[in-house]
C-alpha cells in the first residue's frame, strides 16, 4: 500500500490528515468498506479524526464471524 503525503496540487498533508488517510485505508484493508455515516472514519471523505464507536463495531463483527459464507435468514 502506498500512502500519499501530498495533496494534488504538490502540498504536504498534515501530519493527523496523514493518520485519517491511513486509519480509513487500514479499514479497507481489514475488509472494512466505506460508512454511510459522515462520522466514521470508513465515509469515503473522513472529516473525524479517530474511530468512532460504529467503526470499530464493525471491525469487530467482521472478525467474530465464523469463516465462511454468511446465512442471513432461513
Amino acid at each position: 500500500m502506498t500512502l500519499a503525503t501530498f495533496d494534488p496540487k504538490g502540498q504536504p498533508f498534515e501530519p493527523d490528515d496523514v493518520r485519517v488517510l491511513a486509519l480509513h485505508e487500514i479499514g479497507h484493508l481489514l475488509g472494512l468498506d466505506h460508512s454511510p455515516d459522515p462520522g466514521d472514519i470508513m465515509y469515503p471523505q473522513p472529516k473525524v479524526r479517530d474511530l468512532s464507536p460504529r467503526d470499530i463495531s464493525t471491525a469487530l463483527l467482521l472478525y467474530d464471524l465464523a469463516p465462511g459464507p454468511l446465512r442471513v435468514g432461513g
